[in-house]
C-alpha cells in the first residue's frame, strides 16, 4: 500500500503490477506493460518477467522485485518508466548472479524507513539491504550488509 491508502499489486502471470488508488476496485495504473490488456515479459526499464514483491516509500517511489529477470526496479513518484535497477548492470540485463550486488530470483522487497529496502534474494539464500535511491556507484547498486 502506499500512503494514501492506494493498493498495488504483482500480478505474476500477465507480467505487470497494477495500482488500485483507495477504495477502488479497478487498477488505474499499470507498470511492465504498455496497456491493460498486454501481458508479454521482457527486460528493459518498462518491463518484468513474474514481478513478485512490491514496495512503496514514503516518497511514493515504486520497488519492484521483478523474479525472473533477476533484479530490482525503483520507479519515481508518477513514473512507470524505472530509473534505477539492482542486481544486474543495467536495465537490460537479467543474468541470474551472485556477489555483493548481484540477486537470483528476488522473491520480495520491504522498504525500511531510512531510504534504503531489504530484498529476499531466493534463490542466492539471504536477504540483502540496499541503500536506497542513491546508488553506491555508478553503473553498480551494491547493498550495505
Amino acid at each position: 500500500m502506499d500512503g494514501s491508502g492506494g493498493l498495488y499489486v504483482a500480478d505474476q502471470g500477465n507480467n505487470r503490477v497494477l495500482y488500485y488508488p483507495k477504495g477502488s476496485t479497478t487498477a488505474t495504473v499499470v507498470y511492465g506493460q504498455p496497456d491493460m490488456s498486454s501481458r508479454a515479459k521482457h527486460a528493459g526499464a518498462t518491463g518484468f518477467d513474474k514481478p513478485d514483491g512490491v514496495a512503496a516509500d514514503d516518497s511514493g517511489g515504486l520497488y519492484v522485485a521483478d523474479e525472473s529477470n533477476n533484479r530490482v526496479l525503483y520507479y519515481p513518484k508518477g513514473s512507470t518508466k524505472a530509473t534505477l535497477v539492482y542486481g544486474q548492470p543495467d536495465m537490460n540485463g537479467s543474468a541470474r548472479r551472485t556477489g555483493a550486488g548481484g540477486l537470483n530470483e528476488p522473491a520480495g522487497v520491504v522498504v525500511d524507513g531510512s531510504g534504503g529496502f531489504y530484498v529476499a534474494d531466493e534463490y542466492n539464500n539471504r536477504v540483502l539491504h540496499f541503500l536506497g535511491t542513491v546508488p553506491v556507484s555508478p553503473g553498480s547498486r551494491n547493498p550495505v550488509r
